[in-house]
Parts: structure tokens; C-alpha cells; sequence
């Protein structure tokens, strides 16, 4: 018996990022010769080296913005769910044992 997968989704991942890489080559390359033209190849050069650096520190910055937004949701998420179905299976005299039974029919707000 052999499995096979009827798509492959790192091919495809592949062909986008190759892609990005290409487009930001082709970028840095214009953006070097325009600036060359008009300004100097020393001013060229230094707006060349700042791109990569203020991308990859745009990146870090949402990361962080991203890592601080999950880290509360769930650690308060975490912290209220066993206390919630503490309370629900004191309420029902421990009938139940999994914290999916004791769903009290509300959504969280």
C-alpha cells in the first residue's frame, strides 16, 4: 500500500518565497541604480544596506506585537478555565470529569 498526498503544500511554499526573493533582488537592484543616478554610488550604497535591515526589524517589531498580544489571551484563558469548571462540577455534585461536559451553554464574552 502506498500513501500519497494529493497536494504538496511546501511546493508551494517554496515557489512564493523564491519568488519574494527574486521581486526583493530585482528591487535592491533598481533602487541602487536610480539612486546612483542621482545621488552618488555612496548614498546608493547606504540606502541599499539600510532596506534589509529596516525590514528585518519591521518583522521583529510585529513579532513582538504579535507575542505580546497572544501571551494574555492565553494566560488568562488558561487561568479561567479551571476555575470555571471547578465551579460547574461543585454545582453538579461532580457528576462530570471533562471540562467539555461542563459546558454552562453560554458563550464567553
Amino acid at each position: 500500500m502506498i500513501m500519497e498526498l494529493p497536494t504538496d503544500g511546501a511546493a508551494v511554499v517554496r515557489e512564493r518565497l523564491s519568488l519574494v526573493v527574486v521581486s526583493g533582488l530585482q528591487g535592491l537592484v533598481l533602487d541602487v541604480a536610480v539612486l546612483w543616478l542621482f545621488f552618488g554610488l555612496r548614498f546608493s550604497f547606504w540606502v541599499a544596506m539600510g532596506l534589509p535591515v529596516s525590514f528585518m526589524g519591521g518583522v521583529a517589531v510585529m513579532g513582538l506585537v504579535e507575542a505580546f498580544g497572544i501571551l494574555p489571551h492565553h494566560l488568562i484563558h488558561s487561568l479561567e478555565t479551571p476555575r470555571k469548571n471547578r465551579r460547574v462540577r461543585a454545582r453538579a455534585g461532580r457528576r462530570w470529569t471533562s471540562p467539555a461536559s461542563a459546558w454552562s451553554g453560554r458563550w464567553p464574552v
